[in-house]
This record gives structure tokens, sequence and C-alpha cells, in this order.
């Protein structure tokens, strides 16, 4: 059986990208690691689900993760014909260790009016402690990770039509390590929010319609040096996109 499927752009797209950086380099670049080393964990999880309906659970999960190798992107300056650069490459940071939970729940009522039938929630939260050790011993945050983060998502799901409207957060996160100037060494990420939207409709058996929008707020990406109030980075307006798409199979 084949497929077809056509997404056409709706609406508008819009990238903002503002960068204060104070560096003596005369460029910038990035580059490989032919020292690297492959990343290692030993995993353990614990999980329990609890189902009170037919499409209805709650869950938890506690998760422990033991790292060695951690793969961290680090900025230094460098020389290349007496000219400086600042160059970013992959480089381990050590062994490293994530704990922490995650709980959900899926939620399907079934005590609703018959229109509302295939209405639903599904949610959840994740706690993370993590941290990596360098070779001489000091701690600092994994690269990455934030501490908390949630999803949520609305979805209704009857006969030939769906729908998903969904949100997402995450904590300030460490995204990138400098040390090419006077400002603090850590590049943290402030917390970010995104809500996307997408809907699909069953015309026949072959025919599939669906619209898709996402960032619809307009969510900003801003980083900055170690403080805020003082070290502003980046500032990075990402992508509002409305696409509408058919898929037809044969």
């Amino acid at each position: 059986m084949g497929q077809v499927q056509i997404v056409l752009p709706l609406g508008y797209m819009v990238r903002e990208f503002v960068t204060q950086r104070k560096t003596n380099a005369v460029g910038l670049g990035d580059g490989g690691n032919a020292e690297l080393q492959p990343v290692e964990a030993t995993n353990f999880d614990f999980g329990a689900e609890y189902y009170f309906g037919e499409t209805s659970a709650i869950y938890g999960t506690l998760f422990y993760r033991d790292v060695e190798n951690w793969i961290e992107p680090s900025t230094t300056n460098e020389t290349y014909d007496d000219q400086v650069y600042s160059v970013t490459r992959p480089t381990n940071s050590g062994s490293g260790e994530m704990k922490g939970l995650e709980l959900g729940l899926q939620y399907f009522p079934d005590a609703v009016p018959e229109w509302l039938h295939g209405i639903g929630i599904q949610t959840s939260y994740t706690y993370i402690d993590a941290h990596t050790t360098s070779e001489d011993g000091s701690e600092q945050p994994m690269l990455g990770v934030s501490e908390n983060s949630l999803s949520a998502v609305l979805v209704y799901e009857k006969g030939p039509f769906n729908a998903r409207l969904s949100h997402t957060y995450r904590d300030d996160h460490l995204v990138e390590f400098n040390n090419t100037a006077n400002m603090p060494s850590q590049v943290i990420a402030k917390s970010l929010n995104f809500t996307d939207f997408s809907a699909g409709y069953q015309v026949t058996d072959e025919l599939i319609v669906t619209f898709d929008a996402t960032n619809i707020f307009g969510e900003k990406y801003q980083d900055y040096f170690g403080d805020p109030s003082l070290f502003n980075r980046d500032t990075r307006r990402y992508s509002t996109t409305y696409s509408l798409g058919f898929r037809y199979s044969f």
C-alpha cells in the first residue's frame, strides 16, 4: 500500500535572533573532538500503574542513572594563523548522576454528554536531580536537564475526527559552557513554555485531512551567562507555523 502526503504552510513564520556576546575573538566556529569517549550509563527504574477504567490510568516511576563520559559542548579561544577564534567543541565532562521521578495521568471520563465522548486528558510531571562530577571532584549541573518539566494534552477522539491541544513547560537549564570572556562560564536558558494544536479528519478510508499549529503564542527562547539581570546573551523567537495537510493511501 502506498501513501501520498501533502502539507501546505499557512499563516506566518517569524524568526528573530538577537545576540549579545562579549569576546576578544575575531570569529566564531564549531569543531569536532577526536578524543571524545562514548557515553555509558547504568540505569535502574521502578514503576507502578493503576487502571481505573478501560482507557484511564495513573502511573509513577522512580529512576536512577549512573553516567560515565557525559558529553557537553564547551567554548574556548583557539588561535589559527595568529588570529583568535571562539570555537565550540563537544567534550567529555566526567561522570554524572541523574535521579528523579515521573508522575502521569490519562483520563477519559464516561459521565459526559454523548457529544463529548472521546474527550480526555494526558498529563505528566517529571522531577530530575542531575549533576556531573569533573576529574578534580567539582560538581556542576548536568547540561540540557531541567529540574522540573510538565506536559498536558487535551484530547478529543470521536469517529473520523481527532484533535489535540498540548502544552509543555521546562525549568531553567544549563545549555553550554563559555570560557572565552569575563562573564560567568555557565550559559543558562530561561524556562520555556510551548503550546501546539493538531487535528485530523478521515474523509474516506483512503483520505485524511490534517491541520497543525505550532508555538501558538510565539514563545521566545532566552539565555544568559550566570546572572540574567547582568549578562543577557541570546533572544530567539521561534516560528509560529500553521499547516494544512492531506494524506492519501492506495
